[in-house]
Order: C-alpha cells, then structure tokens, then sequence
C-alpha cells in the first residue's frame, strides 16, 4: 500500500514538474497562513467593537494576546496590520493561480514540442490539439486543483476552529452543508459528461479542420468544399453547446454557499436566543462562519470547473505516460552518451544482413529477414509497391527505426560501424530530397543554407544551382533575394524540389538519399539531373526511391521490395 501511494505521489510529481510541486506545496502553506490570519482578524474585529462600546465587556471572550491592549489605537493598529496581511495573502494566491497555469502550459508545450521532432510516429491533429486547447484547458484543470487544496486545507482548519467554539451550532451548520452534497454531486456528475463530450467534439473538429486544409485543392475539384467546412462547422456547434451547458448550470454551485448563508443566519439567531452561542463569541463565530461558507462555495465553484476540464487533463496525462521522455514510463531508461564527432571522407555504404522490422501498432513485420548491400560510392535504385517497406528501409539506413532481429551496419571511411553509435556523426554527412519539399519563410538564399554549418562560397552555390537545375532563379527579379514563403507560392511543384536538391548538395554529402525526389519533374528535366548524378557518383553515395523508370539508368544496383 506504501509503496503504490509512493509511486503515485512520484508519478504525479513527475507530470506536474518539480516548480509546479513547489506551488502547490506553497499553496498548503498559505491556507494556513490565511486561517491564522482570518482567526485573528475575527478577534481583532470584536474587540474594536469593544473599544468603542458599541458591545460589553462582559459578554466578550477575546484571546490572552489581544486582552492587555483593548485601547482604540492598539485595536485599529491590529485590525489594520491583518487586513494587510489578508491582502497580501490574497496577492500571493493569486499569483500562484496564475504562476501555475502559465508554468504548466509551458512545460506541457515544451514536451509537445519535443515529442513532436522526435518521435518515431506523429499526428499532426493530435499535436496541434495538445500544444494548443488541450494544454490551455489542463492547465486550467491543474491551477483548480491547487485552489481546491488550498480552500480545503483552509476550511478544515475553519472548522475546527468552530467546532471548538461551538460544537453543537457547528455540527448544525455542517448537517445542513451535508444536505448539498448529493445534488451537487449530481451536478458535478452531469458537468463532467459535459467536458468529456466536449473534449472530444474538439479532437474531431480540430482533426477535420487540418485535414482538410492539407486536401483543399482536391476538396475544390470534388465540389466538396461547402461540405467539409459544414461538418467543421457543426464540430464547433455541438462544442459549443456542451460548453453553454456547463456555463448555464456552473453559477449553481457558488449560489448554494448565499442560500445557506440566509439559512445560517436564522440559525446562529436561534442559537444565541436559545443560549447555546453565547452573546461573547457570536460576532466572532458570525465572522468565521461566513467566511467557511464562501470556502464552500469556492470549493464548489472550482470543483465544478474542475470536473468540466477533467477529460482535457486525463488526455494529456495518458499522452503525457505513453510518449514523453521525461514520464516515468522512461524514467528510468539510461541516457544515450553523445559519441564523439567523426570526420568522414568517403562515401558512406551499408551492410544489412537478415534483419526484421515490424511497427508496434501492426501484426506482421514490414521487413522480414531482409538483406541489402550498398557500396560506397554506388547508386542503388529501390523500387516497389505503396507499403512495401521502402520508406521504413531508409528509416532503418538512418538509425530512425532500430529492427526487432538481423544485423546492420554502416560503412564509414572503409570501416563497418554501428549506425545507433556512429549516427550523430553520419548523418552530417547526408543530403536528403523528400516528395514534398521542405521550405522556410525567407529568401532563396536562405532556403539554401538551411541546415548548413558553414557558409558555402558564392561558386559552390552556383555548382549546386547549376547540377540541380535550378536556372530558373536567374529570371527571378531578386534572383537568390527572392522571398518564397514556406509553401513557396509563386514555384512549381517540381522547381522546389529543384530548390531542395540544391540545398542537399551544398552539404557536400557523402550520402544523398532521395526519397521520390523527381517525381515533380518532367522528364527532360529529371534526365539530365540523372546524367549529374552519375557524374557525382564515386564522390558520394546515391539511394534513390522512385516509381518512374527514368532514374533506372544510373543505378548499379536495383532493389524490388514487395509486399
């Protein structure tokens, strides 16, 4: 039992991060600072009325350190210096409020964003959802959580001032709080339905919406435009109505605190006329009683919101154990030592020898007991079916996939090496060109360089220019100070991957992998970048994928991958 309790205190910390931890511990801290502080102030308040003689002596119980100073000056000195303290007090709550949800919106971005370029298997929807609304809402969920724990600890401390006071009054006071506790957790019950639905009409919607900005052109030729934006539409209707729901009912809570302050009233009335509040204590039991029913209230209020967002915090802790590094889940995973640079002078080749590869989310491997050799220098073509492996194959090639069985290795300066040992310093050595080109909000120029450790000389930026057949930026009025933006409006499809295949030879690769590179191109165009290829081969390593027969030619090896 103590060691499940310690796991999950450890487990817990891990997810809030130690300086949200810190908060909250000194958020305990200043609900008692605040009870002792309210406790006095209720004292300090009837003995004003004393020093005034508005009440009678005799009818006042006031504590040993407040009795030897009833004089108007000591007794508004008093009630002055706790007034200011229950200010500050307040101040620093609310500092904590808000110091906890922007800390925690920033750690949960922070590990978004690090899963996000790191993992093996991304979905765009689902990180937009957590580095943007999800984050927002859980940390909502967290800063209640810590108000909860704060009025709570405030409250117990009220309560057992009352109780030594007046027992029997409070016992009363209490047995009517009780009264709400099963509607309000019906309450609380119907919010947090309303949360989780939705929580989830917003992964749906958030999900639709980036699809179908990826797919607009096709969405427009297929007439459907009017329809996806309708369904996105009713997403964010049936999202809404979920949240007005909550809104409407939420005031309900806090309400319930008013009612039994009436109710409290009439009560303490009855006590003090029946002589079990005695006329000495009832300014002060009036005092803290009502201060212990707006902690109620506070409670309810927070705990309602709470309940609301709950669905946003439970998803990001379940992504948060899954797929962070820094979850427990990993804790205790040994840190991989970044292995000295190696300077590599020859092209790079690979051995594979009977390895197996199979994703975790699929029943059959991609790669079974598959082999390849690739020679320094040479160029190997592979080709095959949509699914047959071909991208995981230059995954593996990379060390971004390790396989399940079989053995591989990479070829570094004549020698075989471990990739996973040998990768941090290989892979500054590769020049990659995808289907889909990747560019920056800037210039030419700068999409040039991108990813360059060393500036090229203006020569070598013209070779590259001029192997990739990238003429076309002569004509452009601003040549290489030409602003593109990250889709590149204003450039074909195939002049961006001309723009990208540049950019891959200004790194002086020892390796050039081309991932569908000329697919993009027409065909007099990719035929004489294949003529530059072969003239590069020897200098560097050539792996190609393709499904266009044009890139065949240069290949010294062909590699079919079926299904």
């Amino acid at each position: 039992m103590v060691k499940r309790a310690l796991y999950f205190s450890r487990k817990i910390i891990a997810f809030l991060g130690p300086q949200i931890t810190l908060i909250i511990i000194f958020g305990i801290m200043t609900g008692l600072m605040l009870f002792f502080v309210e406790l006095a102030l209720a004292f300090s308040l009837q003995a004003f009325l004393l020093v005034l003689g508005i009440a009678n002596s005799s009818s006042m119980v006031l504590p040993a350190w407040l009795s030897p100073q009833l004089d108007l000056k000591n007794t508004l000195a008093a009630v002055f210096i706790l007034g200011v303290l229950r200010a500050a007090l307040t101040v620093f709550q609310s500092f904590l409020q808000q110091s906890t949800n922007e800390r925690f919106v920033y750690l949960l971005r922070k590990r978004v964003v690090k899963w996000a370029f790191n993992s093996e298997s991304v979905s765009a929807s689902q990180a937009l959802s957590l580095f943007g609304d999800y984050s927002v809402s859980a940390a909502g969920a967290v800063v209640n959580l810590q108000l909860i724990i704060l009025q709570t600890t405030f409250s117990l401390f009220l309560v057992i001032s009352l109780m030594k006071i007046a027992p029997d009054v409070t016992l009363l006071v209490l047995g009517v709080v009780a009264l709400f506790v099963y509607p309000f957790k019906r309450l609380a019950k119907w919010i947090t339905r309303r949360g989780s639905l939705s929580a989830e009409e917003f992964r749906k919607t958030n999900n639709w919406l980036i699809v179908s900005i990826k797919n607009l052109l096709l969405l427009k030729i297929y007439g459907l435009i009017e329809t996806e934006e309708q369904k996105t539409q009713q997403g964010l209707d049936r999202r809404f109505v979920h949240a007005y729901g909550y809104c409407k009912v939420s005031g309900l809570a806090t309400a319930f605190p008013q009612f039994m302050g009436v109710v409290m009233v009439c009560t303490l009335s009855l006590a003090w006329g029946s002589k079990s509040l005695p006329a000495g204590i009832l300014l002060t039991y009036l005092y803290l009683i009502t201060r212990f029913l707006t902690s109620v209230g506070s409670i309810a209020g927070t705990y309602n919101s709470l309940s609301f967002s709950y669905s946003f915090l439970g998803y990001v802790a379940s992504w948060w154990m899954n797929n962070s590094p820094d979850s427990i889940k990993y804790a205790n995973r040994t840190p991989v030592a970044v292995k000295e640079e190696i300077t590599i002078n020859d092209p790079l080749g690979w051995n594979i020898d009977s390895i197996t590869f199979k994703y975790p989310s699929l029943d059959l491997p991609v790669l079974d007991k598959f082999s390849l050799k690739i020679q320094s220098g040479s160029a190997t073509v592979i080709v095959g079916q949509s699914g047959a492996g071909k991208s995981t194959l230059l995954g593996l090639l990379i060390g971004e996939h390790l396989p399940q069985s079989g053995m591989m290795n990479v070829i570094i300066n004549g020698k075989p090496a471990d990739i996973q040992d040998t990768r941090y310093s290989f892979l500054h050595y590769i020049g990659y060109v995808g289907a889909e080109s990747f560019l920056i909000d800037g210039t030419i120029r700068e999409n040039l360089l991108y990813g360059l450790k060393k500036e090229p000389s203006k020569d070598e930026i013209s070779d590259a220019l001029s192997m990739s057949e990238c003429k076309f930026i002569e004509s452009l009025p601003q040549g290489l100070e030409h602003r593109i933006t990250d889709q590149g409006q204003g450039l074909s499809a195939g002049q961006k991957q001309r723009i990208s295949l540049a950019r891959a030879l200004l790194r002086k690769p020892r390796a050039l992998i081309l991932d569908e590179a000329t697919a993009n191109l027409d065909e007099d165009t990719e035929s004489r970048l294949v003529d530059t290829l072969i003239r590069l081969k020897g200098k560097m390593t050539v792996i190609a994928v393709t499904h266009r027969s044009g890139m065949h030619r240069m290949a010294d090896n062909i590699v079919r991958m079926l299904k």
